[in-house]
């Protein structure tokens, strides 16, 4: 009996600790409950003000149709200069990367031997010329028959003639530059033998270059005779301004692209033959709706942006069409509608906004840009 008493304190004692314990938990969730509902509220009331964005009111923009072409530079003159007389070369006057001008004398090859025979060509000359005013008084005076002096007349002209190519034939001997140019390339030092009509060295005028690119079929009707084009030198990056110089009639029969060359001026000598380039071709003018290129969000496999509405973010899908510099040429849009452009991260269509900013858009004129490098268009009158 006396257990049995125990047993039921024992029960009655932890049925008031139980009890105990249920309180403490109920008023725990209540104060947890107390703190969401609190938060809630406060979530609540962040929405009801809406999320804090920027947005840009897009406009129709008259942007230039550029298409870029790939080329390659190449001198406007490149010639090898061959030695006019076989021989051993006794005087060289140029060495690679030396610049020349229009009749300097590049290199020698040894003229003794018809020197000599210059000279004795210059001897027989003169003694048929003297020859000839002989007999001419001769004949007028009756003495000499017409046919004797046909044949003295016969040997004068014949004399000067050799005269005349053996002076060539030295003259031949000294290989002067036929233009402007640098020594791009020498085969051949001094002491050495030539053949007549072997390259001895290139010479190259980079004064002027051409940027000769390969343009397609349906960019050929926009090609122009000096007409500007834009060309951005691949490696350094430097922009210059050429005037179409040579089209085309035909069209390679493989590639069905026309030849075209560009003459680009080359003052400042930092442009080579064999760089690569991109040509700029202004293709005309078209009407575009552009966007920051932070305002396109990538979406499954898409691009979206979201539009300020009634208070609230709107999401529009878009075609990305083009770029230009910093911007996306899209479609899907219409002028006036008000694109968010900050703020807009991790943003769910339907979202309250708040427009802290409306920047303007850019409107009636473009940019026009070739590689990184850009110049303002005038706008439309």
């Amino acid at each position: 009996m006396q257990s049995a008493g125990n047993f039921d304190r024992a029960m009655d004692n932890m049925g008031r600790s139980m009890n105990k314990q249920f309180v403490i938990l109920a008023m725990g969730g209540l104060v947890i409950l107390s703190g969401c509902g609190k938060r809630n509220a406060e979530v609540e009331a962040a929405n009801d003000q809406g999320v804090p964005v920027r947005i840009m009111r897009v406009e129709m923009r008259q942007l230039a149709d550029v298409s870029s072409l790939p080329g390659v530079l190449e001198p406007v003159s490149e010639l090898w200069i061959a030695a006019e007389q076989g021989g051993r070369i006794v005087e060289m006057n140029v060495d690679e990367g030396d610049r020349v001008a229009a009749a300097d004398t590049l290199f020698s090859v040894d003229a003794r031997v018809l020197k000599m025979g210059l000279r004795q060509a210059r001897i027989d000359a003169e003694n048929a010329a003297r020859d000839a005013e002989r007999h001419k008084r001769l004949a007028e005076d009756g003495a000499l028959a017409e046919r004797d002096y046909d044949q003295v007349i016969f040997r004068r002209d014949m004399t000067d003639a050799a005269l005349r190519l053996s002076e060539v034939m030295v003259a031949r001997c000294s290989v002067l530059a036929p233009q402007n140019g640098v020594v791009d390339q020498r085969l051949v030092d001094a002491g050495e033998y030539v053949n007549e009509g072997q390259a001895v060295l290139r010479l190259v005028n980079a004064d002027r270059l051409h940027a000769v690119i390969d343009v397609p079929e349906r960019d050929i009707i926009h090609i122009k005779q000096a007409m500007p084009v834009g060309i951005t030198v691949v490696a350094a990056g430097s922009f210059h301004t050429g005037k179409v110089d040579f089209v085309a009639m035909t069209a390679d029969r493989s590639t069905h692209t026309f030849r075209v060359k560009v003459a680009v001026d080359n003052d400042a000598g930092t442009l080579r033959g064999g760089m690569l380039i991109d040509a700029c071709v202004n293709r005309g003018v078209r009407d575009v709706i552009t966007v920051p290129l932070t305002a396109v969000v990538p979406r499954r496999g898409e691009h979206v942006v979201f539009l300020a509405e009634n208070g609230h973010a709107v999401m529009r899908r878009v075609q990305i069409v083009d770029f230009s510099g910093e911007d996306a040429i899209v479609a899907g849009l219409e002028a006036g509608e008000r694109v968010i452009i900050d703020g807009h991260r991790g943003m769910r269509d339907g979202v309250p906004v708040r427009v802290d900013e409306d920047v303007p858009g850019a409107a009636g004129h473009g940019v026009v840009t070739c590689g990184d490098h850009r110049t303002e268009k005038e706008p439309a009158q």
